[in-house]
C-alpha cells in the first residue's frame, strides 16, 4: 500500500572518519552508501596481513517521501566483514 513503506535506497550509510586503525593495513572509506537490498561495501583494505583492525562510528539517514504515512516503521542494517 502506497506510503507504507519507505524504500531501501532512501537510506545512506555516512562515514565521517575511521578511528583506532591498528595493523599494518591501509583503510578507505566510503564516505557515503545510498543503501538498497544488496550488500554494499562501506570500508575498504589494503596491504592486510596479521593483526588489523578499525572501527568508525556510522550515520544512518533516511529520506521520508512526501506520500509516507505517519507511523512507526523498522528497518534491519546488517554488517559483515569479509
Amino acid at each position: 500500500m502506497l506510503g507504507l513503506e519507505i524504500p531501501a535506497g532512501a537510506a545512506h550509510y555516512l562515514i565521517a572518519a575511521l578511528s583506532s586503525a591498528t595493523g599494518p593495513a591501509t583503510f578507505t572509506p566510503v564516505p557515503s552508501v545510498r543503501l538498497n537490498a544488496s550488500p554494499r561495501a562501506v570500508v575498504s583494505a589494503t596491504n592486510v596481513t596479521g593483526n588489523t583492525a578499525v572501527s568508525w562510528d556510522p550515520t544512518v539517514t533516511v529520506s521520508i517521501p512526501a506520500t509516507a504515512i505517519s507511523g512507526d516503521y523498522t528497518a534491519t542494517i546488517t554488517h559483515s566483514v569479509s
